[in-house]
């Protein structure tokens, strides 16, 4: 069956943008160079999707049937693209532009695992979460926020996604496996990632309410990890991790300002 829509499909991935993006327009100001910078990290995520077809990802006949128009959608993205660049070049201060470099980086590594066929598996399903996560931070920092505030978004959500990805990783993975054993990734995630926000929130490097934020999403994966649903339930997880991501949502609007 070849693609449809040359959209991701990964529907997860699409709240570990939106939610991260949105955070940050809020906390700053939706300024013309934070838009821009906004509408470009958007633009390179729908890009991903024909990359896969042309990589051969989907499959032969995905490449033969549906290349040209990935073709298509790729030039239209990349010119796109180029104008929300020109935008932010032009609106967007010189922090959030050395920002953009956290971003870049780790979406390289991503690119390195998607080349590799190697990006649904744990590593590399959290490593797109912190790199889809990590576009808040010039986003953030082109509306005026501050670095602790940009840093403490792009913190909660990447800490917050990841501990949810280890969780649901953990039903899909625990089949025959004994005890709470699979379990532990994510309570291990968990656990550090809740202890590391309360000594950066000590430091002074993030917002002082950032423990209050991630711990709705620290506790959903928990939860979802020690619950030990059986891999048919993955939907109820879902849920349970969106419900949560709306809590967060609400926390880091509220008090990252």
């Amino acid at each position: 069956m070849t693609s449809a829509t040359l959209f991701p499909r990964e529907h997860g991935a699409y709240a570990q943008l939106s939610l991260p993006l949105a955070s940050a327009l809020a906390v700053g100001d939706a300024a013309a160079g934070a838009l821009a910078l906004a509408a470009g990290a958007a633009l390179v995520f729908l890009a991903l999707e024909p990359i896969r077809v042309l990589l051969g990802h989907r499959g032969r006949r995905a490449l033969r049937e549906d290349a040209p128009r990935a073709r298509l959608r790729l030039a239209v993205l990349g010119l796109l693209g180029g104008g929300a660049a020109w935008l932010a070049a032009s609106r967007a201060p010189a922090d959030a532009w050395v920002a953009v470099v956290v971003p870049v980086a780790v979406g390289l590594a991503v690119a390195a695992l998607l080349a590799r066929r190697q990006e649904k598996t744990t590593r590399g399903e959290v490593l797109a979460a912190v790199a889809l996560s990590a576009t808040a931070l010039p986003v953030a920092l082109a509306g005026g926020a501050t670095w602790a505030a940009a840093l403490g978004i792009w913190w909660v959500w990447a800490i917050g996604f990841a501990a949810g990805t280890v969780a649901v990783r953990s039903m899909m993975e625990r089949r025959g496996a004994p005890g709470l054993a699979p379990a532990v990734p994510a309570l291990a995630t968990v656990g550090g990632g809740f202890a590391a926000s309360a000594s950066l929130a000590a430091a002074g490097a993030v917002p002082g309410t950032t423990p209050l934020a991630v711990a709705p999403l620290a506790v959903a994966a928990g939860l979802v990890a020690l619950l030990r649903w059986p891999p048919r339930r993955v939907r109820a997880a879902g849920w349970t991790l969106v419900g949560a991501s709306l809590l967060a949502f609400a926390v880091v609007v509220g008090t990252f300002r």
